[in-house]
């Protein structure tokens, strides 16, 4: 109880600073608001841990300034980075402190809520699609909508069942309208692809999936496009045009060497 009595009370000596120092607040803020930028866009490249030493700052400057909203934002982030790297102890530790901190401060988080089903999903748990459901409905922004449809889309995937992965996706409608995320718009025309391919949609696979690499050379995820090019080179394959399908393979060995991405 003394440690922690020791910490709050840094905290508040740290938040009280801050208020005195209206400067200083705005120049913490920025910064919060760039890691938290950085740290998703390293998680779109699949650099996990580099993803995670920025949520980690954002994470504490939340603290410093005493906004509970983003700190469980950025608990909720570190918990999708722990799930990524399958270290479910840890996304557990995580889930449960922002959802602590919510409860304590009332907050309703969409982020918390999409985490919390996205740990259900890795355990393979039905809760999961409830979890999705409810993230749905809190969901207020377009990338936040897309994000959870493709999120669902892909839980029902691996259970097998394409038709309903092909309705979630479907009902994106005008929520696409309003993207401009490309990295969030490459991962929706990918996961769309997979489902077209796994349905034997041949022709629309392939649309797809060039429509997946068209936003991830613009928001120059490497890792996206990678998959996309792997996935190409699979419909050639199935459609018995090797010449294609060796074509982008050779792509996709140029982009491992180049960006020394582990085979």
């Amino acid at each position: 109880m003394k440690g922690k009595s020791i910490v709050w009370l840094v905290i508040g000596i740290l938040v009280v600073d801050c208020s005195k120092n209206p400067t200083l607040r705005n120049d913490v803020r920025k910064n919060l608001l760039n890691q938290g930028k950085s740290g998703t866009a390293a998680y779109y490249r699949g650099e996990y841990e580099l993803a995670d030493g920025f949520f980690q700052d954002a994470l504490r400057l939340s603290y410093k300034l005493y906004i509970p909203e983003e700190m469980v934002r950025f608990y909720a982030y570190r918990a999708e980075v722990a799930l990524s790297l399958t270290n479910l102890t840890n996304a557990e530790s995580l889930l449960q402190e922002g959802e602590r901190i919510a409860s304590v401060e009332k907050i309703v988080s969409f982020d918390i809520v999409l985490a919390r089903a996205r740990y259900w999903h890795v355990l393979g748990d039905e809760k999961a699609v409830d979890g999705y459901m409810q993230a749905l409905r809190l969901a207020k922004k377009s990338a936040e909508k897309i994000q959870v449809r493709i999120s669902l889309a892909s839980f029902w995937m691996e259970k097998g069942n394409y038709v309903e992965a092909r309705k979630v996706l479907d009902g994106a409608g005008v929520s696409l309208w309003f993207l401009s995320d490309y990295d969030i718009l490459g991962m929706y025309f990918y996961y769309s692809g997979m489902v077209a391919l796994k349905e034997g949609r041949l022709s629309d696979a392939l649309r797809l999936f060039q429509r997946a690499l068209d936003y991830d050379r613009k928001a120059e995820n490497t890792m996206g496009i990678v998959k996309d090019m792997l996935q190409i080179a699979e419909v050639y394959r199935q459609q018995g045009d090797t010449a294609m399908q060796r074509y982008y393979e050779q792509l996709v060995e140029q982009a491992l060497d180049k960006n020394e991405i582990p085979r």
